[in-house]
């Protein structure tokens, strides 16, 4: 395991539709808060190009660019941790390395939209990495009415990259993903972000890891467990 480090960057995605039109704005109580620890001021929400959309039969950018390869296997088996209950879904600790950190997302800048908080090390303060799970009541039928919108709101504190990953099924639901690989945590060490936006039972939720660029060889394989584990409840 590499030295602890603090991998708090909660993720600023929550984002609602107009239900009289097309018109989509982020949720006021998720205005783009800067990336905890961050000396950076925020660049806000606006950007120049809208993001790139996917294909939902391949995964890939409808223009065709690049993505990169696959972030999660479907057909990893569970864990054996705790299990975990949020607004309409369980799911399973990885192992007893991970910790429900729930209670103290308040804490954190952005933080009120969290629905669960894990992280793996023993708190908050020595994490390794952690899983952040948002949800908010959404009147969409589909992540692809979200998805310009939760790419912008996901890039919005730091003006951090988002690259198209391959989609997945989260229980049978599924699920659009992005890599965010250009962020620091507020020790200055480099993460990358794996988020993942579904949809179910008139909620809209994203789920995303995030964990040191170098040098930590068991968290992607961990969130693997994790999703393999999801359970909607709802």
């Amino acid at each position: 395991m590499v030295a602890a480090v603090v991998v708090i960057a909660a993720f600023v995605v929550t984002l609602v539709i107009s239900g009289d039109d097309d018109e989509q704005s982020a949720d006021p109580t998720s205005s783009g808060p800067e990336e905890p620890g961050s000396d950076e001021p925020s660049s806000g929400g606006s950007q120049s190009e809208e993001p790139t959309t996917s294909d939902p039969a391949t995964g890939s950018p409808s223009d065709g660019t690049t993505t990169t390869d696959p972030q999660i296997d479907p057909n990893v088996e569970p864990g054996d941790g705790s299990t975990i209950t949020g607004d309409g879904y369980t799911f399973t600790l990885p192992d007893a390395a991970w910790t429900d950190v729930t209670d103290e997302a308040g804490k954190i800048p952005g933080g009120g939209s969290i629905d669960t908080f894990v992280v793996l090390g023993s708190s908050i303060a020595v994490a390794q990495s952690n899983v952040i799970v948002e949800a908010i009541p959404s009147p969409a039928s589909s992540p692809e009415e979200l998805e310009a919108l939760w790419k912008r709101n996901v890039s919005s504190s730091d003006g951090a990259t988002t690259v198209d990953i391959p989609d997945i099924e989260i229980d049978g639901e599924r699920a659009i993903g992005i890599e965010v690989p250009d962020r620091s945590n507020n020790a200055g060490v480099p993460l990358t972000q794996i988020v993942y936006l579904t949809l179910h039972g008139g909620t809209q939720y994203s789920i995303g890891l995030s964990y040191p660029r170098s040098g930590d060889s068991i968290s992607k394989g961990d969130f693997e467990k994790l999703l393999a584990s999801w359970t909607w409840t709802a």
